[in-house]
């Protein structure tokens, strides 16, 4: 349930924040945001808090999937649940 509620907070305020882009201006976004974390050297899928610099991240023994087909599993996910 906390999770589910969760998830749904985390709709709303995606929806509140980005909800009058069109789904081109969205893609576009997350592609230069995406841009961005990489020249910055963020670490994927992990909060800047929590990423461990002195792990190894010259592996690239996987695609990285860009974050649009994340966002877009996540609503397909809420879909799901709901």
């Amino acid at each position: 349930m906390r999770l589910r509620r969760m998830m749904s907070i985390s709709a709303e305020h995606e929806t509140a924040l980005i909800g009058s882009l069109s789904e081109s201006d969205r893609t576009e976004l997350i592609r230069l945001l995406h841009k961005v974390a990489v020249a910055q050297g963020l670490i994927e899928g992990v909060h800047p808090g929590f990423a461990d610099p002195a792990a190894d991240q010259t592996r690239d023994d996987r695609e990285m999937r860009p974050p649009a087909s994340r966002a877009s599993a996540r609503r397909r996910a809420m879909t799901e649940v709901e």
